[in-house]
C-alpha cells in the first residue's frame, strides 16, 4: 500500500541517514543545466575554502508527469561524470531533482508511486555514474498535489539510495508554516506538520531573508529577526520531529547595497553583524550546515556578487 505507518517509514529510512561531511559546512546553489569552467574554477579554487558542497539547481532532471525519471540536461548523458573536477576537489554534489504536481495529483492518483522502483533504480544508476553525493527536491507549486503519495515514494527511493551512501534531501520553507495542514499545495511548506524522515538533509528556504526587501529594517529589527529565524531550528526539532543534524538553513546573499555608507546586502537585509549573529545562534543549537543562494532572482551567479564581508563571515563559520 502507498500509505506508510510511522513505524514503517522509520524502518524504511533507518538506514538512510548519511553522516555529516564536516564539523561545519557551506554548500552553494549554482544555476543552469551545465557547470561552466568559470563556475568550476570559482568553486574549486577561488572560493574552495568556503565550499564543501555544490547544489546544481534546475533543468538537470525531473520526475515526469507519468512518474518516470526524465533527464533534461545533455551533460548527464555522458558516460563519465560531468562533475569530476568538483569531486576531485572534495566537493559533494547534490543534484536538483525537479517535478510537477501532475506526477502525483490526487489521493487516488500518484504516477510516481506506481513508478517508484524504476525511479529509484534510475536515480541510483545516475548517481553512481555522475559521482553524486545525493539529490535534493525543491518542489514549489500551488496546484493540487498528493503529498502522502510523494512522501511514500521518496521514502522508498531514499531506502534504495541509502546503502550506497547517496542522500535524498528536500527543500522546505518554514515561512509557509502558518497553514497547519498536510494535504495538497506547495510541497515545500508545512514542514512542522509533515513528517519526512527519509530526508537526509532539509534546506530551509524560510531563513533566506532577514528583512524582506530591506523594508523598515533597523538594527533592532535585525536582532529580533535573527532570534525568530534561529527559532525555526527548535520548531523543526520539537514540532517536526527532525534531528538537528539534518537541518541546513538557507542564506540568500544578494548584491551589496549601492547606497552611500551602507554595508548591507541590497535585498534580504543581511549585514555582517546580523549574519554572524544568526550563524552563531544556529551553531549553538547544533546546526552544522548552511546552504547559500546568491544573486537576484534565480540567476545564482558564481562568482557570488555580494558584500565582501560575507566571505569573511562564511570563513569564520568554517572555523567553528
Amino acid at each position: 500500500e502507498m500509505a506508510l505507518t510511522r513505524c514503517a517509514v522509520v524502518a524504511a529510512v533507518a538506514a538512510a541517514s548519511v553522516a555529516a561531511a564536516s564539523p561545519t559546512e557551506v554548500r552553494w546553489f549554482v544555476a543552469g543545466g551545465v557547470l561552466t569552467p568559470r563556475q568550476q574554477q570559482y568553486l574549486t579554487q577561488n572560493a574552495s575554502a568556503i565550499v564543501d558542497g555544490v547544489l546544481p539547481c534546475c533543468n538537470w532532471l525531473d520526475v515526469g508527469t507519468n512518474g518516470s525519471l526524465t533527464v533534461i540536461s545533455p551533460s548527464l548523458q555522458s558516460p563519465t561524470s560531468v562533475f569530476t573536477p568538483l569531486v576531485r576537489a572534495g566537493k559533494g554534489i547534490v543534484l536538483d531533482l525537479g517535478g510537477t504536481a501532475l506526477c502525483c495529483p490526487h489521493n487516488d492518483t500518484c504516477h510516481m508511486w506506481e513508478q517508484r522502483q524504476p525511479l529509484a533504480e534510475g536515480l541510483l544508476e545516475l548517481a553512481l555514474t555522475q559521482q553524486l553525493s545525493g539529490y535534493t527536491l525543491d518542489w514549489e507549486f500551488p496546484e493540487s498535489f498528493n503529498w502522502t503519495g510523494f512522501n511514500a515514494t521518496m521514502a522508498h527511493v531514499g531506502a534504495v539510495l541509502a546503502p550506497h551512501d547517496i542522500g535524498l534531501e528536500v527543500c522546505i520553507n518554514t515561512e509557509v508554516e502558518k497553514r497547519a495542514w498536510a494535504g495538497g499545495g506547495d510541497p515545500s511548506g508545512n514542514t512542522y506538520y509533515r513528517w519526512m524522515p527519509w530526508a537526509t538533509k532539509l534546506t530551509n528556504m524560510g531563513t533566506y531573508e532577514l528583512c524582506h526587501s530591506n523594508i523598515n529594517c533597523t538594527d533592532d529589527d535585525r536582532k529580533r529577526n535573527v532570534t525568530t529565524l534561529a527559532s525555526t531550528v527548535d520548531s523543526l526539532v520539537h514540532l517536526g520531529n527532525y534531528s538537528v543534524e539534518v537541518i541546513s538553513p538557507g542564506i540568500w546573499l544578494a548584491e551589496c547595497s549601492p547606497l552611500p555608507g551602507s554595508n548591507e546586502t541590497a535585498t534580504h537585509g543581511w549585514t555582517q553583524p546580523a549574519l554572524r549573529a544568526f550563524l552563531e545562534a544556529i551553531h549553538a543549537k547544533g546546526v552544522r550546515s548552511i546552504d547559500v543562494w546568491c544573486g537576484v532572482g534565480v540567476g545564482l551567479p558564481v562568482p557570488c556578487p555580494t558584500c565582501p564581508w560575507a566571505f569573511d563571515v562564511l570563513a569564520w563559520w568554517k572555523t567553528l
